[in-house]
C-alpha cells in the first residue's frame, strides 16, 4: 500500500511533549520585557516579504508526513521477552530481537525495562516496525562490539562504503519501488508549480511523485551551486535532483504540484516524473537508550563502527526520545531517506571516550577534544527530514552534517557544547539550521569532505537564529547562503547574488524559528 497520498491537516494528538510553539513563547517574552521585535528582510513578520522564487527556501515540508501529521503511537504487537530476551546485561539477547523483528506485522515491538546485550545488526526491511522501550533511563540496548567485528570489515562491507560514514546497529533499509510515469516536455523555473508532461493520464491529484533531473553536461551541478561554481566532473551523467511533491491538480498535459520547485527544470537535464512508492515507511525507534563501551575514540576514518541508527531509503520514519552513549556515529539519514523526524535525541559519552586531536588526518586541528565522527548526518539525497530538540554533550568531528545532494533538511531547537555545521561537499543545498544554541562557537563553520567533490555547500544554505558564546564572522564558504540572526558583532552584508549576512539580534528576531513559522503559514496551525 502506498501511503503517499494527499496530506490533509489533522489535529495533533495530545501528549506530554506538546508545548507552545517557539513563536508563541517568543511573543510572550517580548511583551513581558518590552523589547522590540526585529524582522528579517527575507521574511518579514508573517512571511509577507517571502517569495517561492526568492533566495529563502520553503522548509515547511520537513519531517514525518511532510510536517502535516503527528507521529503516531502504533499499538504494541509483540514483546521481545516473549522471544527469549532476558535483559540482564549478561545474556546475549540478539536472537530474541531478530526473531521478534521477523515475526512482527505492522506494530510496535515492546522492549521492557532492562539492559539488553546485542551482538549483531538489527535490520528492518519492511514497513510498520517500531522498536519501543519504556524510557531512556529504563530500556538500554548495549552493543559491546563494533560493526567491524560483528558485520565485517568497515573498509569492505559494501563498495565505496565504510563504517566511518555508514551503517548502524539499528538499520532500517528500504528502496523506492515506484515506476516511471512520464517525461517533462517544457522548461520551468525555480518557484513554479506547473509542469507540462508527456503522460499526464497516468497521474492523479493527491499522488506523490518524484521529479528526477540528470546532469548531462555539468550545468545541473553548477545550477545546484547557484550557477556560481562548478561541481565535481565525476558526477556528470548522474541523477542529481530527486524532488518529491504531491500533485495538486491535473489538466490535460499539465500537472500542478502542491509545492514550488526547488530548481529550474531544463529539457537537457532529461526531466522525468516517477511515482513515489517507498518500500519501508512508518518505522521508528523510541523511548530507549543505545550504549557502547567507554573506549577511547579511534580517530578520523579509523572508526570500527560503534554506530547507533541508520535510515537508508526510508520515508515517514522517526526516532524520538532516544539517548546515544559513546558512539562513533549517531544517526545516519542516507540514500533518499525522506520525510523522517528525529526528535528528543541526546548524545552522551564518558571521559574515557575522549581523545585530543582527530587522529591520523594531520591537517585537522590538533587541540580539540573529540569523541566521535558524525553526530547526525544527512546525505545521499536525504530530503525534507526534521531533526529537532537535540543535544550533543560531547564533540564529534562533524556534529551536524549535510552532504551529497541532501536538501530541505531542517535542524531545529538543537544545542551542543561546541557545535559545528559541517558541510561535506557534493552540493548539499537549501538546508536549514534554526533556533540553535551552539555553545562555545569555536568551530561553527568548520567543514569537511574532499576538495575534489566541489565546494563545501550548494546554494541557499540557511542559518536562522544561531546563538553562541563567541561572536561569529561570515564563513569563507557559501553560495547565496542566508545568515540571519547569527551571534556576531559584524555589520550586515546583504548581497543580492552572494551570501546574505543580516545582523539581526537573535534575542529579538521574529520569528525565532523559521521552520515553525513556514509550517504554520502553510498549514494554518
Amino acid at each position: 500500500m502506498n501511503i503517499f497520498k494527499a496530506l490533509e491537516p489533522r489535529p495533533r494528538n495530545s501528549n506530554k511533549f506538546r508545548k507552545f510553539t517557539s513563536g508563541t513563547v517568543f511573543a510572550i517574552l517580548l511583551a513581558a520585557s518590552g523589547a522590540r521585535a526585529e524582522e528579517s528582510k527575507l521574511w518579514g513578520r508573517d512571511g509577507e516579504s517571502w517569495s517561492p522564487a526568492g533566495r529563502l527556501p520553503d522548509f515547511s515540508y520537513a519531517g514525518y508526513r511532510a510536517g502535516a501529521r503527528a507521529i503516531p503511537d502504533l499499538p504494541v504487537k509483540i514483546n521481545v521477552r516473549d522471544f527469549g530476551a532476558v535483559g540482564d546485561g549478561l545474556a546475549d539477547d540478539t536472537t530474541a530481537f531478530l526473531r521478534a523483528i521477523e515475526a512482527v506485522r505492522e506494530g510496535a515491538i515492546l522492549i521492557p525495562r532492562g539492559r539488553y546485550r546485542i551482538t549483531a545488526m538489527l535490520r528492518v526491511r519492511k514497513r510498520g516496525v517500531v522498536l519501543r522501550g519504556e524510557g531512556e533511563d529504563q530500556t538500554v540496548l548495549f552493543f559491546p562490539k563494533p560493526l567491524a567485528q560483528t558485520a565485517g570489515s568497515g573498509k569492505a562491507h559494501a563498495p565505496g562504503e565504510s563504517w566511518s560514514w555508514s551503517g548502524g546497529y539499528l538499520s532500517f533499509e528500504g528502496w523506492d519501488v515506484g515506476s516511471k510515469l512520464g517525461e517533462v516536455t517544457s522548461s520551468a523555473r525555480r518557484g513554479d508549480k506547473l509542469l507540462t508532461v508527456s503522460e499526464a493520464g497516468a497521474m492523479m491529484p493527491g499522488q506523490w511523485i518524484r521529479l528526477l533531473l540528470t546532469d548531462t553536461d555539468g550545468s545541473l551541478a553548477r545550477h545546484l551551486h547557484a550557477d556560481q561554481a562548478d561541481g565535481a566532473k565525476a558526477y556528470h551523467g548522474r541523477n542529481l535532483v530527486d524532488f518529491a511533491s504531491p500533485i495538486e491538480s491535473v489538466d490535460g498535459d499539465k500537472i500542478v504540484l502542491a509545492r514550488p520547485l526547488r530548481t529550474d527544470v531544463r529539457l537537457n537535464w532529461r526531466p522525468a516524473v516517477w511515482a513515489m512508492d517507498p518500500s519501508v515507511q512508518e518505522v521508528g525507534v523510541e523511548s530507549l537508550a543505545i550504549e557502547f563501551p567507554e573506549q577511547k575514540y579511534a580517530g578520523h576514518h579509523d572508526e570500527p563502527g560503534y554506530n547507533a541508527v541508520s535510515f537508508e531509503a526510508v520515508s515517514n520514519g522517526w526516532l524520538r526520545r532516544v539517548r546515544i552513549v559513546n558512539a562513533d556515529s549517531g544517526v545516519f539519514l542516507r540514500n533518499r531517506t525522506k520525510f523522517c523526524t528525529v526528535q528528543f535525541l541526546h548524545f552522551l559519552a564518558g571521559p574515557g571516550r575522549m581523545r585530543t586531536g582527530y587522529g591520523r588526518d594531520k591537517g585537522e586541528p590538533a587541540a580539540e577534544v573529540v569523541g566521535g565522527h558524525h553526530g547526525i548526518l544527512a546525505e545521499g539525497f536525504a530530503q525534507d527530514n526534521l531533526v529537532s530538540d537535540f543535544q550533543l554533550d560531547y564533540r564529534f568531528i562533524h556534529d551536524t552534517s549535510v552532504s551529497a545532494w541532501s536538501v530541505g533538511n531542517v535542524f531545529s531547537r538543537g544545542r551542543g557544547i561546541d557545535l559545528n555545521f559541517d558541510h561535506h561537499r557534493r552540493a548539499p543545498h537549501e538546508n536549514l539550521f534554526t533556533q540553535i544554541e551552539a555553545g562555545q562557537g569555536a568551530r561553527l563553520w568548520q567543514r569537511g569532505g574532499d576538495e575534489s567533490d566541489g565546494p563545501p555547500s550548494g546554494a541557499r544554505e540557511t542559518f536562522w537564529n544561531v546563538r553562541a558564546q563567541r561572536h561569529q564572522v561570515p564563513p569563507s564558504w557559501g553560495l547565496q547562503g542566508n545568515f540571519v540572526g547569527v551571534a556576531t558583532q559584524e555589520p550586515s552584508r546583504l548581497s543580492a547574488d552572494g551570501n546574505w549576512w543580516e545582523a539581526v539580534d537573535s534575542a529579538r528576531l521574529t520569528p525565532a524559528n523559521l521552520y515553525e513559522a513556514q509550517r504554520r503559514n502553510r498549514l494554518g496551525r
